[in-house]
């Protein structure tokens, strides 16, 4: 790849300050492919054979960074010589913004950062807490290397999920601990958190199933068993057993003297139940 393509690879520094930090930390790495980052870190040095060689880094790295900023951002810049690391330093000081607003805007942004239940721990770690105290920390502002104010911002954060982690880390501590011991420890309790809800998930599906199981043998039990009864009693309404007893009259009841009118004995005959209207007509005509 040439040195044009590098160059191409990442926007040039403009008018956008957030933007800075970023530039910067891409292009820290582009010198230090292009083995001249010692021009930018490093001061001139005295001896004569030491001096030519960073000479020579100092013009690649002047002229890599030239050529990566706009005019805009070359405006902000007043140095008479030719030198990478004034250069580089002029842009930090234009870009980086220093000022007590900014450092308080952005600690406020830290002390009111809360995690949404149901977030990723780890998630919560890089790209929202851990990305504002480095923001911070490149604002200037002190209270980024702070471990006690970190670790009560971190504690704070957590959502109700994660109350009884908190409440254990502070009730055990002797002493405050240390801002790594408690992003472990609720890391901890997140994966335990997570064991715990895919096991109680896993049981109440194995519950659902055992009861529907059940209820379907319940079912199934409850049918053979009417088949059964079906196929003994007489009385029932298929066509080959469908025969029960009651006198010639039309009465109610089974025995003799039922009915408005007597005929015959009164023994009581067989006959159809499914066919009972038509036979009392005809035998009462």
């Amino acid at each position: 790849m040439t040195d044009s393509a590098l160059i191409k690879v990442f926007p040039p520094l403009d008018i956008d300050s957030a933007y800075y930090n970023d530039w910067s930390f891409r292009y820290k790495a582009l010198l230090r492919r292009k083995n001249c980052l010692e021009a930018i870190t490093q001061v001139r040095p005295t001896g004569a054979e030491a001096q030519e060689i960073y000479d020579e880094k100092n013009g690649k790295a002047f002229g890599y960074i030239t050529e990566h900023i706009t005019r805009h951002a070359l405006s902000k810049v007043h140095i008479d010589s030719e030198s990478a690391k004034e250069l580089w330093e002029c842009l930090k000081q234009a870009y980086e913004n220093r000022s007590m607003s900014n450092q308080l805007n952005i600690l406020t942004r830290l002390i009111n950062l809360r995690m949404q239940e149901g977030t990723n721990l780890d998630l919560h770690y890089a790209t929202t807490l851990d990305a504002i105290v480095s923001e911070l920390r490149l604002a200037g502002a002190r209270t980024a290397d702070d471990e006690p104010l970190l670790t009560a911002v971190l504690t704070v954060s957590m959502p109700a999920s994660f109350s009884t982690a908190v409440t254990a880390i502070a009730m055990s501590a002797q002493a405050t601990p240390s801002y790594e011991e408690v992003r472990k420890k609720l890391r901890d309790h997140a994966l335990s958190f997570t064991l715990k809800k895919n096991e109680v998930a896993s049981t109440s599906t194995a519950n659902v199933m055992m009861t529907t199981s059940k209820n379907d043998g319940e079912k199934n039990k409850k049918k053979k068993k009417k088949g059964t009864n079906t196929a003994t009693n007489p009385n029932t309404n298929n066509e080959g057993a469908n025969f029960g007893f009651r006198g010639k009259t039309g009465g109610r009841g089974r025995g003799r003297g039922r009915g408005s009118f007597y005929r015959g004995t009164g023994r009581p005959e067989p006959y159809p139940r499914k066919y009972s209207a038509n036979f009392w007509v005809a035998n009462n005509q």
